[in-house]
């Protein structure tokens, strides 16, 4: 396993799994304040509106940090190609019984429960919804999503920093260095501090 240091935070974390430092994402999403939009949030229903849409659970709206901490330990980061390419972080499975209901058009309450946390813009502008795991995979067989790309550093194994070539280590600013002066592809077995 790979490990680098976050340049700002010191958390060491494999950019193999994570493009970005896992605990300054988490901090990120934890101090949004627009993280649940109107359109997502059971705090505003009933409200109908013209198209399909879901709302995060009222669990998740009480115990964010614990839905967040979980999505960032067991989701993952792709490409929503329906959304210009934009990063996206897909968690199935929330720590609570389900992460929020999925609403039909025109209706202004829920009709069935959702199982996973889709965070969009995870990096710059992030926003949580609820989702479906298989509603997730069928779109990701489909093409609407897709995995981020590896670094285009030569001999490089790390996923690309979202929206760029490059990942933490090899961008023009790095967000993170190797441990020891090491190779940024060097395998490092010791576990995480």
């Amino acid at each position: 396993m790979t490990f680098v240091i976050c340049n700002s935070c010191s958390k060491r974390w494999d950019p193999a799994r994570d493009p970005a430092c896992p605990q300054c994402t988490l901090e990120s999403w934890k101090s949004e304040p627009n993280l649940v939009r109107p359109k997502h949030d059971p705090r505003k229903l009933p409200r109908a509106e013209g198209q399909f849409r879901t709302v995060v659970s009222f669990a998740f709206v009480r115990d964010t940090a614990a839905f967040l901490q979980h999505a960032i330990e067991n989701g993952n980061w792709f490409i929503s190609n329906r959304h210009q390419g934009k990063p996206c972080h897909f968690t199935p499975g929330p720590v609570q019984d389900f992460a929020g209901s999925g609403i039909p058009a025109g209706e202004s309450m829920p009709s069935w429960g959702m199982d996973g946390l889709l965070i969009a813009d995870p990096v710059h502008n992030p926003h949580v919804m609820a989702d479906d795991e298989p509603n997730f995979e069928a779109e990701y067989s489909e093409g609407q999503f897709s995995s981020l790309p590896i670094c285009s550093e030569h001999c490089c194994d790390h996923i690309a920093y979202p929206g760029e070539r490059l990942c933490v280590v090899h961008r023009s600013e790095p967000l993170a260095s190797t441990a020891a002066g090491g190779s940024p592809t060097q395998r490092d077995e010791s576990p995480d501090e």
